[in-house]
């Protein structure tokens, strides 16, 4: 479970439904990969040993005394494997994206907007001298989740705003309340 919070700055950001759609479709992604949940159990273990947890009482119970303690060992608290976690966000997320019927591009399209990576992905060269920045290899990553998804199942959309969205987005934009 969880909560995806979409705020009016990424909603500026975005230049088409279809891209929000990318970016909350990756936000679903960590929750189908059971990201939260990997990690949590991951804590349990090397903060408090725990291997194996009872009802719900029980799971609350050792979530405050993992809190508690996040001191003594805060080495297991530093993310790990972040970026295998963002790619199989990035995965899971596409097929959802297409699935709901959003272009498969939007993805790749905004996070290379947003990190400016204009369009460089590296290569197994610039990987193996280590040249290749992270958001570069992720960009790589989307580019082809996007592209191993059959063509009978992508829709290609204009990379432009329906009215709709671009009336619904100015609203969000706007609003002060």
């Amino acid at each position: 479970g969880g909560r995806i919070f979409v705020s009016r700055k990424l909603v500026a950001a975005a230049l088409t439904e279809d891209e929000l759609a990318g970016v909350i479709a990756h936000e679903l992604g960590h929750l189908v990969t059971h990201e939260g949940a990997i990690n949590t159990t991951r804590l349990f273990k090397e903060v408090l040993g725990v291997t194996s947890v009872g009802d719900r009482r029980d799971i609350f119970e050792k979530y405050n005394q993992l809190i508690e303690n996040s001191n003594k060992k805060r080495e297991a608290f530093r993310p790990r494997d972040r970026e295998k976690g963002q790619l199989f966000a990035d995965q899971a997320g596409m097929f959802a994206l297409v699935a709901a019927g959003y272009d498969a591009e939007a993805m790749s399209r905004f996070w290379d907007r947003i990190t400016e990576t204009q369009g460089k992905k590296g290569s197994w060269l610039t990987d193996f001298f280590g040249t290749t920045r992270p958001e570069q290899k992720r960009l790589r990553e989307m580019v082809k989740a996007a592209e191993s998804v059959p063509a009978q199942c992508r829709q290609k959309t204009a990379a432009s705003q329906s009215e709709a969205f671009a009336l619904w987005k100015s609203k969000i934009v706007a609003y002060n309340g």
